[in-house]
């Protein structure tokens, strides 16, 4: 037998009330049973219409969205008052425009500046190389890659070790990083050039972030200083022997050794010593004095072929010893300067000529102008100066043939006087020579005051 199961909702609804000792109920039955047919059969329909509003609620929230976002996607952040947008917006679009041109000139002074730093590194005549604490490089001038022969191309990020292996460097370069300041000389190329590495640690904070090395060209500096040490050196022996010599008499004399017919001799021994120191102090505070730059006299109007024919004429008994004849030709040159000085030059020229000429050579002297400068040449006929020395000819104290030079006499610094006082005048001299071919020097003058 089957039964048929029913499931009813109803609503049963009591109320009691107590009226007179007597308990009044009341029952209220409500029956919904009929309602949820109804409801089911509604249901897919407001499914339905709940999804629809849902999928349009959607896509007019996003295309309001769209509609108030779009113009300010679109919005010019340069120019933001040239943007047509709402009113609300307005006071962002005034900050936005301050803060803009703010940031706008920021940047551009940063770039001025980087420009400019940039600009005077790429231009510095030193080599500079900035390196991190790991010897990463993050910058190195054309400078340094010239310096350190190193082939042109992009080192940033790279090791030290790719732009150069010098052991020096390398070692001044981990100094630095550990904090400690380092200053050595490098050799680093083919063409002699000295240099000067300053290593200086980078710090922050107190902390060594990398390190900055800067190369500097001394080979100037460093060959003046070189010259200044050898000079002195040549100074003082070329002062000990006249006064060994000077002294060596002088005890001999004291001592009663010297016989007194033999004292005229002694006698003459030591003025020609005398004058040989006097000679060599006069030489010495010539050249002091031009390498200072400082007059050596008032200046004047000096006409050169005069002043050489004078100077002809003084050197007449030396050249006669020697079997030299001294000529003198030209057209007179009036030049503006101080006479000592140039009297000096022209005696050491034709003093030279004729100390190092052969028997029975010549010697010529020569003036002339040429456009606005006056020009001197010495010619003779002498043993010459092989090629090898005439690059240091005109060096104080350097002599070709030291033996020649002891017999010749001389302090050894005429050539340098004459190099000197050109170079004060502001002009040029000229060797043509060859071994045993006689030597040509000219000299360029300008006539300018």
């Amino acid at each position: 037998m089957r039964r048929k199961i029913a499931f009813s909702l109803c609503l049963i609804a009591v109320a009691a009330i107590m009226m007179n000792s007597a308990l009044i109920l009341s029952l209220v039955y409500r029956d919904f049973t009929g309602i949820f047919p109804g409801f089911w059969k509604l249901a897919p329909f407001l499914l339905l219409l709940f999804v629809a509003v849902f999928v349009l609620a959607g896509l007019l929230s996003r295309w309001l969205t769209r509609r108030i976002v779009d113009p300010i996607n679109r919005m010019d952040l340069e120019h933001p008052m040239d943007n047509v947008l709402y009113d609300e917006l307005s006071p962002l679009l005034i900050r936005l425009k301050h803060e803009g041109e703010t940031l706008q000139g920021t940047i551009a002074a940063l770039t001025a500046r980087q420009q400019q730093l940039d600009s005077i590194i790429r231009n510095l005549a030193e080599g500079l190389i900035l390196i991190d604490k790991n010897s990463s490089i993050l910058a190195v001038n054309p400078s340094a890659l010239t310096i350190l022969s190193a082939r042109e191309g992009e080192y940033q990020g790279r090791n030290i070790l790719m732009l150069s292996r010098n052991i020096k460097l390398q070692k001044a370069a981990q100094d630095a990083q550990r904090g400690k300041r380092t200053d050595v000389i490098l050799e680093v190329d083919s063409r002699g050039r000295i240099y000067e590495l300053l290593a200086s640690p980078v710090e922050k904070n107190g902390a060594v972030r990398g390190a900055l090395l800067l190369i500097l060209d001394i080979t100037e500096k460093y060959n003046a200083e070189k010259m200044r040490r050898e000079f002195s050196a040549n100074v003082s022996h070329e002062l000990k022997t006249p006064l060994t010599s000077i002294s060596g008499i002088a005890e001999l004399m004291k001592g009663g050794l010297v016989k007194p017919k033999d004292v005229p001799g002694f006698a003459e021994k030591i003025f020609d010593e005398s004058q040989r120191l006097i000679a060599l102090i006069g030489d010495v505070l010539k050249i002091s004095r031009l390498d200072e730059g400082a007059e050596t006299g008032s200046k004047e109007s000096v006409d050169l072929l005069a002043l050489s024919r004078e100077v002809a004429g003084r050197l007449a008994e030396l050249a006669e010893e020697k079997n030299v004849s001294v000529s003198v030709s030209g057209e007179p040159v009036i030049l503006y300067g101080d006479r000592t000085s140039l009297e000096a030059m022209v005696f050491n020229l034709c003093d030279n000529a004729i100390k190092y000429n052969k028997k029975g050579g010549s010697v010529r002297i020569t003036l002339r102008r040429s456009g606005g400068e006056a020009v001197l040449q010495v010619s003779d006929t002498g043993i010459g100066i092989p090629a090898q020395h005439q690059d240091r000819i005109f060096e104080r104290f350097y002599r070709v043939d030291p033996s020649h030079s002891r017999q010749t006499g001389g302090t050894g610094l005429g050539l340098s006087i004459v190099k000197h006082t050109v170079q004060y005048y502001h002009g040029r001299i000229e060797l043509e020579s060859g071994e045993n071919r006689g030597t040509i020097i000219t000299i360029t003058l300008p006539l300018g005051p």
